[in-house]
């Protein structure tokens, strides 16, 4: 199993040609991203956060996950499409699923971003505000706007896909492929994937390969503007 937070950090330490040695068996699911601050915080809107980045990118204190993974990659992409300066991006990478929350309550970070589901509990119980989603659609039983609702043209997905061996035996690896697609219109899954806040993103094997072939150039310019690495 490999996602999008997975790899960031391998193309950023320039360590992603071992998945040269792999072969794309299936994507699965994605997850879309929300950006949250402490209900208490100041930045009240979207537009105060984009002002904010536009003037002064690294007053702003962002937390997430790794330093390359799906949270760093998100904040990088928004302050590139809200018109800010990458390289000034101030984030404070840490290694908890649950790390966003925890500075912003601190107060160890203003903004924060990791999956919706990692922050569901929190933005329902009304501890941070959410400002905007990642997804191209609010996600379900969230009435949170879309990047491109507000104007920056941004859609962004974690998603995670299954892998193989490159040396597997077709016949194997036929298998395995087939037992994915089942999985993935079980009706027990998607009850699952819903539950969790899971996007249904399912592609097979040629799919899935050009999409991680594609990000692996997109992360590598994506790092390479933003000066890091």
């Amino acid at each position: 199993m490999l996602g999008l937070g997975s790899l960031g950090p391998l193309v950023l330490r320039k360590a992603d040609r071992g998945l040269d040695g792999c072969r794309p068996l299936a994507l699965l699911v994605g997850e879309a991203q929300p950006i949250v601050v402490l209900d208490k915080s100041p930045i009240r809107t979207f537009e105060d956060l984009k002002r904010t980045m536009r003037e002064d990118p690294g007053r702003l204190r962002w937390a997430g996950r790794s330093a390359g993974g799906a949270d760093h990659q998100l904040v990088l992409q928004a302050a590139i499409a809200m018109g800010a300066d990458p390289t000034r991006v101030n984030y404070i990478a840490g290694d908890e699923r649950t790390e966003a929350s925890i500075k912003l309550m601190r107060g160890e970070a203003d903004v924060a971003t990791a999956d919706l589901g990692d922050l569901s509990a929190q933005i329902r119980g009304g501890v941070v505000r959410p400002l905007a989603i990642s997804s191209a659609q609010r996600a379900a039983n969230f009435d949170i706007p879309t990047f491109h609702e507000q104007g920056v043209p941004l859609t962004f997905v974690n998603w995670r896909g299954v892998f193989a061996r490159r040396r597997i035996e077709q016949a194997f690896f036929e298998r395995f492929e087939e037992a994915m697609r089942t999985l993935s219109q079980l009706s027990g899954w998607r009850q699952l994937s819903a539950a969790r806040n899971w996007l249904d993103i399912y592609a097979p094997e040629a799919d899935f390969a050009r999409l991680v072939a594609a990000e692996r150039a997109r992360l590598k310019a994506l790092f390479e503007t933003a000066q890091i690495g």
